[in-house]
């Protein structure tokens, strides 16, 4: 009988952190699954490590030569999958125990879901948690990691794979998606990400153009969305290519809120150097996370 959940974790050369991401999800209060573990041709001892697990349900993929990012690992893990429904987790991530078990609900309760989501909290250097607040459902970027959801298979056959962009491929395919189904998110943390919040700044002109591809792909439910305005000025500008057409159609697009506050002080920054407003990202970080 097969597996009602996949889950299916990428990973390269994290040998150290992929062990508590497989424990993660071998410790779930919900059983019934199969864990796939899709090594991009890891340099490091990772065979050994999630060898070591002697359980059944837990299935050891390793490529011939490196993909160069996590898309083409979940593509396998996609194809592998034989579970109703199918859930990511990246190898530096934890899930808590009844990760699953309430997702799980969520898409059996509600069959027009084909996509339910969850916060997380942030573990940072001081190994103090921190939980990132997700924006709410009609405005699903740019907060969505593949670490929070859990896809019902059947849409996913509808959509094909993940592409390959520079950069958010997987925010780009859970947007095909929402276009065939419904969200649903779960309102609570359910996911231990192990970095710093500030890292949630890092970018790089590879993940500023995928989220150009992405807006383009996607432009007809995007346009009036000013998330995707002020995650593509900041994309930019941190890869020290500053556009700030972004800003300034964030703060028309999301009159009076936050997100137009934001972006107006985003705007004055960038003018500074980039020092200055990294210094900025992590006040505002700081001061909308939950403790």
């Amino acid at each position: 009988m097969n597996p009602k959940v996949s889950v299916i974790i990428p990973t390269y050369n994290r040998a150290k952190q992929v062990r508590y991401a497989v424990w993660s999800v071998l410790e779930q209060a919900y059983r019934d699954f199969e864990l796939i573990v899709v090594d991009d041709c890891s340099e490091d001892n990772t065979e050994e490590v999630v060898k070591r697990f002697k359980d059944t349900r837990v299935k050891y993929i390793r490529l011939g030569e490196n993909s160069g990012s996590s898309t083409e690992p979940r593509n396998i893990g996609i194809r592998e999958s034989k579970g109703e429904y199918v859930a990511f987790l990246d190898s530096d991530d934890c899930w808590f125990t009844d990760k699953l078990e309430k997702q799980v609900k969520v898409l059996e309760e509600n069959p027009e879901v084909g996509l339910v989501y969850c916060g997380l909290h942030v573990a940072d250097k001081k190994y103090k948690r921190y939980w990132i607040p997700l924006p709410p459902e009609k405005d699903f970027l740019p907060g969505m990691l593949p670490s929070t959801v859990l896809l019902r298979k059947s849409y996913m056959d509808r959509i094909g794979e993940f592409d390959t962009l520079p950069g958010f491929s997987d925010t780009e395919y859970f947007y095909r998606l929402l276009n065939i189904c419904k969200p649903y998110l779960i309102d609570e943390a359910l996911v231990l990400r192990q970095t710093s919040p500030d890292s949630f700044g890092a970018s790089s002109t590879g993940h500023a153009e995928g989220l150009r591809i992405l807006f383009e792909k996607h432009h007809g439910s995007l346009k009036d969305n000013g998330y995707i305005y002020v995650a593509l000025g900041n994309a930019y500008l941190l890869a020290g290519k500053p556009r700030r057409k972004y800003f300034l159609q964030a703060i028309a697009k999301s009159k009076f809120s936050l997100v137009s506050v934001w972006s107006l002080a985003a705007l004055v920054a960038s003018y500074f150097r980039l020092r200055f407003y990294r210094s900025l990202l992590s006040i505002y970080k700081y001061s909308t996370r939950r403790t």
